[in-house]
């Protein structure tokens, strides 16, 4: 499928100028644009049936809105079993496909909804993630949500690009998450803020879906409108994979202009660890080993896939997690989980006195396990702002799914590499 593109621009530009059918558009300029796809989970379904009542409206777009289970999974209270309930009546009532059994990122992609060139939406900050597949991923508020589930289409202005070219080879114990971390540690939370992030270079051509879907993940705590790989063959034989064969790419142009180029060397990055209380404070394992974890975390829409299963699975194999410290484990997935099973991951993470836990945000939010004062986590998962996981006298620290596992091993922050 060809389109008439006028000018050079980004990949997400191009995505964009095909949505709202334009030869060519600029960086700063507001447009109308169709959206293919709004998810709404059940944490947002009280606000956005609200707004449609409010509005006045009879019906919703059935063919391009989702619904999304993935918080309260089973529900503990009563107040998260209704929220469940007003969603599943409504979904009931205009016909709204409801997915359950993962994190809406990670399902939306298994079920073959996310295609290279597409514009969609969700009422999630992480939905970024997505861009994996060289789709427009964007977060919307709730409101924003039932206007597009409405009218199919919403305005925007058009992003700047910040191009991030990565190089070099990960040492053996260095994951992509720290990568992310590096890139944090260097630039800050806002650095990208209403910017396209596009991840690129040798590395990131090499690098596994699951490591690309990191850094993807990753942009929205860089401040990123929306984090974006180039569709290539990773991400076609991923879709291949769940069955999908019909659809189209776009590339950006060599000549587009961006606001901004970095180079990332990954040969001289080593294990990272945030410390409280930013996803930016970050300093290198080295520096903080020793500090004492009563609990870790591998889990969330970020460290709760394949790759990360299998790295904690590697170093916790025939070796237990410290007794004063839980280790909880969430996939990302149910299609992750029966994966995990028939590779032996689960049975060597439970033989090494883990708890693996269901297919939900999880820890990542507090919605288990939750933190009481003077706790101290270390996590895989996303961020670790004061009370995200529950007390906001307990600390929470990021590190890759490598650096999790051997720590929890030994009951305070290691550096992985003693285990690869």
């Amino acid at each position: 499928m060809g389109y008439n593109f006028t000018m050079a621009m980004t990949l997400t530009e191009k995505i964009l100028a095909r949505a709202a059918g334009r030869e060519k558009l600029t960086p700063g300029e507001l447009i109308t644009c169709p959206v293919d796809m709004i998810c709404v989970d059940e944490i947002q379904i009280g606000v956005f049936v609200e707004t449609l009542e409010r509005l006045g409206a009879k019906s919703v777009d059935p063919n391009r809105t989702i619904f999304v289970l993935d918080h309260h999974c089973p529900p503990v209270s009563l107040p998260q079993a209704e929220a469940n309930r007003k969603l599943r009546d409504f979904a009931t009532r205009h016909g709204i496909t409801v997915l359950q059994g993962g994190i809406k990122h990670q399902l939306l992609m298994e079920h073959g909804l996310v295609r290279p060139g597409m514009v969609l939406g969700a009422t999630d900050s992480h939905i970024n993630t997505c861009g994996v597949l060289g789709a427009l991923a964007i977060a919307f508020g709730p409101n924003e949500a039932a206007l597009i589930a409405v009218s199919g289409q919403t305005w925007l202005k058009v992003p700047e690009t910040i191009m991030c070219e990565i190089v070099g080879e990960l040492s053996p114990g260095v994951c992509p998450r720290d990568l992310g971390l590096f890139i944090l540690s260097e630039k800050g939370l806002n650095f990208a803020n209403y910017k396209a992030l596009q991840f690129s270079g040798p590395t990131v051509k090499n690098m596994s879906f699951d490591g690309r879907l990191a850094l993807c993940n990753m942009s929205t705590e860089m401040g990123s409108k929306n984090g974006i790989i180039q569709f290539d063959g990773v991400g076609r034989s991923y879709l291949n994979e769940k069955g999908v064969n019909d659809f189209f790419s776009l590339s950006g142009d060599s000549q587009a202009d961006y606001i901004e180029t970095m180079t990332v060397n990954a040969a001289s990055i080593e294990p990272l660890v945030a410390l409280p209380h930013s996803p930016d404070n970050v300093k290198p394992v080295d520096d903080i080993a020793g500090v004492h974890i009563n609990q870790a975390f591998i889990g969330s829409c970020l460290g709760g896939n394949l790759d990360d299963l299998r790295t904690a699975a590697k170093i916790l194999n025939g070796r237990t997690v410290h007794p004063e410290t839980s280790l909880i484990v969430t996939p990302a997935s149910r299609q992750i989980y029966f994966q995990a099973i028939r590779e032996g991951l689960l049975e060597i993470l439970v033989q090494a006195n883990t708890i693996v836990s269901g297919m939900t945000c999880s820890v990542c939010v507090g919605l288990e396990a939750p933190l009481i004062a003077g706790d101290v986590c270390l996590s895989n998962s996303t961020r670790n702002f004061k009370g995200r996981m529950g007390s906001p006298e307990a600390e929470i620290y990021l590190a890759s799914a490598a650096t999790v596992a051997a720590s929890a091993i030994e009951g305070q922050i290691t550096d992985p590499r003693n285990y690869v």
